[in-house]
């Protein structure tokens, strides 16, 4: 029903997270709030996000510029995007890890990648 779910085992609180581009469609978030409306309405000490791997205006919250999350979600309340959202999953800290290996892994592969495009032109 949602990308990600899961109950915190000291407070019971329950967490519905659903993963979303940058910049979704229209339809994607109103269908999204609807889904969140039911869940948190059937299940009691719960919270839904809407997540969002990364900001395409920045690092900071309140750069982001998309209209049709703005339209429907509370960017404060109901939205995690970039650090946030990958901190609150794995604690302080884990968006710079990825951040890190993504770093590695495109050192890595970049120069593979450039390695086959010149052998093959």
């Amino acid at each position: 029903m949602v990308d990600l779910s899961f109950k915190d085992k000291e407070t019971g609180e329950i967490y519905f997270i659903e993963i979303k581009s940058p910049k979704p469609n229209k339809d994607q978030t109103r269908q999204t709030k609807q889904k969140f409306s039911f869940l948190l309405a059937t299940y009691e000490n719960s919270k839904a996000y809407y997540a969002l791997s990364y900001n395409p205006y920045g690092e900071r919250k309140e750069n982001y510029k998309w209209e049709f999350t703005k339209m429907f979600f509370d960017l404060d309340k109901e939205v995690l995007i970039g650090r946030e959202f990958w901190d609150f999953l794995g604690g302080e800290g884990t968006y710079d890890e990825i951040l890190q290996i993504f770093k590695k892994v495109g050192e890595r592969k970049g120069k593979e990648i450039t390695k086959r495009l010149i052998e093959r032109f």
